[in-house]
């Protein structure tokens, strides 16, 4: 039987990643292309395929991400696969912020 403590701790670092997936996903949500035409957006719907993220938009979420997680975006992060998916951006996120589960 685990301590009390710990179903805490996990039940924390589940709140805390929803929160962040679920601001990822408000940000997209709020872009004209995604008002235009409402669809399913997942966590693993690829963003760059549903029109959300493009050569201009990619910028905005780089300034989004350095705003709104305190993330710096380096040359080496710009990869496709940081960026395909909720799901990706938020490991990168992680990746980024290893206090992520005790944190953000």
């Amino acid at each position: 039987m685990e301590p009390k403590g710990a179903v805490r701790i996990i039940s924390d670092m589940t709140e805390k990643t929803q929160a962040v997936k679920q601001k990822i996903r408000s940000y997209f949500l709020n872009m004209p292309a995604y008002r235009d035409h409402p669809f399913k957006l997942g966590d693993n719907e690829s963003l760059m395929q549903l029109g959300l993220i493009d050569s201009f938009g990619i910028t905005e979420l780089y300034a989004f991400l350095e705003e709104e997680f305190k993330v710096i975006v380096e040359p080496e992060d710009m990869k496709r696969d940081n960026f395909e998916s909720i799901f990706a951006i938020f490991q990168f996120i992680k990746n980024k912020q290893p206090g992520l589960d005790g944190g953000i």
